[in-house]
């Protein structure tokens, strides 16, 4: 019986052993760009190589709407285990024009097509703007319009849209964003619908984007609809 147990007991300490091995927690790391004007604060996992770099497809033509440079941060897509933070460097003569609560940081959104503003702290002391994320993309300092948009506009075009769901849609999200000088579009933060089980919905296995366009007091919108495909309702 004694050595049974010893056994059992050896065997439990050599399983904690090997679970202390591979299950490393995340490590604190800093990914600093090459000139030194914006760098990535996180907790990823050891085998993740976190950088940061300036994006190189962004030519002169491209991003006019923005204050500043586009950064790449890779792996692309990469879903952060815990809040990390970014920091983009600014010189006063970026933001000389513009009122402090309007310069923030857009973070690229791949699959909607638009970029997303993120809440910002500006530090004007020492010229720098920082933003939390949870996840790697295109960042860039950009600045807040506050435009007026119409809720009945709004409203109508997401009718339209949800009127003609995709095979095995369950929800949606409907998300609005406007067209900039250079014809990227940014979110509206203020403009957000939910659709299907009455908003309450589970994610599915999959998604479906489709997408409308239309124009309003001068500026161009586009809508945004994110299916939820075969999930269910929630309670």
């Amino acid at each position: 019986m004694q050595s049974k147990f010893s056994w059992i007991v050896g065997v439990v300490v050599l399983v904690f052993a090997f679970a202390i091995l591979f299950m490393q927690e995340p490590e604190r790391v800093r990914a600093i760009s090459d000139d030194g004007n914006t760098w990535i604060d996180a907790k990823v996992s050891s085998n993740a190589k976190l950088s940061i770099k300036k994006y190189s497809e962004a030519s002169p033509e491209s991003f006019t709407a923005l204050l500043g440079s586009v950064y790449e941060a890779t792996p692309d897509g990469l879903v952060l285990p815990t809040t990390a933070t970014v920091t983009m460097k600014f010189d006063s003569k970026q933001t000389q024009d513009i009122p402090k609560g309007n310069v923030r940081i857009g973070a690229y959104d791949k699959e909607t097509g638009f970029w997303r503003l993120l809440k910002s702290d500006v530090d004007n002391v020492n010229g720098r703007v920082i933003a939390k994320i949870n996840k790697l993309s295109l960042f860039a300092l950009m600045f807040d319009e506050n435009i007026d948009v119409s809720f009945d506009d709004f409203e109508k075009q997401v009718t339209a849209l949800a009127s003609s769901p995709p095979p095995g849609a369950v929800g949606h999200v409907a998300e609005l964003a406007y067209s900039a000088i250079d014809g990227d579009f940014v979110k509206v933060d203020s403009m957000e619908s939910t659709g299907g089980c009455y908003g309450k919905f589970q994610r599915g296995n999959s998604t479906t984007i489709t997408t409308s366009e239309y124009e309003s007091g001068g500026l161009n919108y586009r809508i945004v609809m994110i299916w939820q495909i075969d999930g269910g309702c929630g309670e």
